[in-house]
């Protein structure tokens, strides 16, 4: 990974996500863009003198703060020790998601990393709205960072698996980043009672417990509820997990563990960082 993509909203969430970037951009030898949209308020029945003038106001505005919190996120770079990644910033016009995803793929970034406030009130909905939609779009991994999330050293990685979809791409690339961070990788399927697994996904799990054996800092766990959401957010807190992966498909979408709303779903409720990747298409 060489290239992290950073959307900002000028927020402490913005700020709060910022140091994990910076930690992970430093232990990958990667570099930062920031990107902040914005779009002027306009009305349909505003004459176009009018929608001019605000359309520059609202650009000399974003202008100046923009400027402002890329300032504070050198100060953030700075204190946290990270003088040496080199960052840089861009100010666009346009819809914030389109433009996150325009941008990441016209620059091929890596991965894409943000903040999400979750659900409570209109505001924090509408950007943590965002990080779903970036989530479900993108075509790199999106990490999403908790408004409550703090970082501190990722020791523990956990991979929510359903046996259906098990990629040797991702899985190399969460063993990368076990080998950057010295960190352990636990794969875990939640099941039902009477849940049937069939020869597919048999054999995925197979493979997953020979990686267990034949690396030290693998791990393979199987839980037991009908509440997926709920055991994935209990298992998560009481073995204080540290990043969440998850798989969403833009295509087929999700058959049990991975149906439509749950990926999305863990982007409000978590407190924990979510990584998202997608499935090859089908």
């Amino acid at each position: 990974m060489k290239k992290i993509l950073f959307p900002t909203d000028f927020s402490k969430t913005s700020e709060n996500a910022f140091l994990y970037a910076l930690h992970i951009a430093n232990r990958f030898g990667a570099t930062i863009s920031t990107v902040h949209t914005f779009t002027a308020p306009i009305i349909a029945t505003t004459p176009m003198i009018i929608v001019e003038e605000m359309a520059e106001l609202t650009e000399k505005f974003e202008l100046q703060e923009y400027q402002k919190f890329n300032k504070r996120l050198y100060e953030i770079a700075i204190e946290a020790g990270f003088r040496n990644i080199n960052i840089e910033h861009t100010l666009e016009y346009g819809l914030a998601v389109e433009e996150i995803i325009r941008m990441s793929q016209k620059q091929s970034f890596d991965m894409i990393i943000m903040g999400t406030d979750g659900a409570e009130g209109v505001g924090k909905w509408l950007y943590g709205s965002h990080a779903a939609a970036v989530m479900s779009k993108a075509v790199c991994p999106v990490l999403i960072i908790p408004e409550k999330a703090k970082y501190k050293a990722i020791s523990r990685i956990t991979y929510a698996t359903n046996f259906e979809d098990l990629n040797d791409n991702i899985i190399d690339d969460l063993l990368v980043w076990v080998g950057k961070f010295d960190a352990e990788l636990y794969f875990v399927h939640v099941a039902a009672k009477g849940e049937y697994i069939d020869s597919e996904q048999y054999a995925n799990m197979a493979e997953i417990s020979e990686l267990a054996e034949r690396y030290q800092n693998v791990r393979f766990k199987i839980l037991y509820n009908n509440d997926i959401l709920e055991e994935l957010e209990n298992y998560v807190e009481d073995e204080k997990i540290d990043i969440l992966v998850m798989i969403t498909h833009r295509y087929s979408f999700f058959k049990r563990l991975f149906n439509p709303s749950l990926t999305k779903q863990m982007t409000f409720e978590t407190e924990v960082p979510l990584l998202v990747y997608q499935a090859p298409k089908d």
